[in-house]
């Protein structure tokens, strides 16, 4: 699935995912509605998470498209603010995806 689906306005109806769903820009999201469900991983930021945060959300998730929202949830809005060493949380795939999912039109 293409980045630009998922940070698409809910109003915008010219992109579909393949099941024909819209995605919401997370800006948009009631972020302090995020249910955790499952478990949840605290690491410790290296020096390569910060300048390549993608390959982090590569290796973690299975894909990048998921760093706005893990930046979200970790009070971060922007990755430069990203130091090494610093403690950040990796939210349970699936309590990602019911997220956006939920929040379709």
């Amino acid at each position: 699935m293409e980045r630009h689906i998922y940070l698409t306005m809910s109003d915008n109806t010219s992109d579909k995912d393949e099941f024909d769903n819209f995605w919401p820009d997370i800006m948009t999201c009631e972020i302090n509605r995020f249910r955790y469900d499952n478990s949840t991983t605290q690491i410790t930021l290296s020096e390569q998470a910060v300048v390549r945060l993608d390959l982090l959300m590569s290796a973690f998730y299975n894909k990048s498209e998921y760093d706005d929202i893990v930046l979200f949830l970790n009070n971060i809005e922007y990755k430069q603010d990203l130091t090494p060493s610093e403690k950040f949380l990796l939210t349970d795939k699936r309590d990602l995806e019911r997220f956006f999912t939920d929040r379709t039109v």
